[in-house]
């Protein structure tokens, strides 16, 4: 089985990403990430039985902290984490123009 951790699940290559994951018995998804997107989030964390998340913003990752039963990591250093305690055989990211880092730009 072959570890996948996506970063950016919920824009639209990371749901695709997604959709691959669930047309293969070979991939386990280990860790999701999403800049905002709470609601999206959870559910995708549900779906692929992913105990730990990471949202780049702050405030969700809080929002996020009350609605799901795993780990919740906050800000760029809860992604930075995720990535490094994922032990994940392969990565993808899809981040936006507009995450929070680049907001004010």
């Amino acid at each position: 089985m072959r570890k996948v951790l996506i970063l950016g699940s919920t824009g639209s290559i990371g749901v695709q990403a997604l959709e691959v994951v669930r047309a293969s018995d070979e991939l386990d998804v280990v860790g999701l990430s999403a800049a905002t997107d709470v609601g999206q989030l959870i559910d995708q964390a549900r779906e692929h039985e992913v105990g730990r998340v990471a949202l780049a913003d702050v405030h969700a990752a809080g929002k996020a902290g009350k609605l799901f039963d795993g780990e919740v990591l906050a800000g760029e250093e809860g992604v930075r984490e995720l990535v490094a305690a994922s032990r994940a055989s392969w990565s993808g990211v899809s981040w936006s123009r507009r995450s929070p880092r680049r907001r004010g730009r």
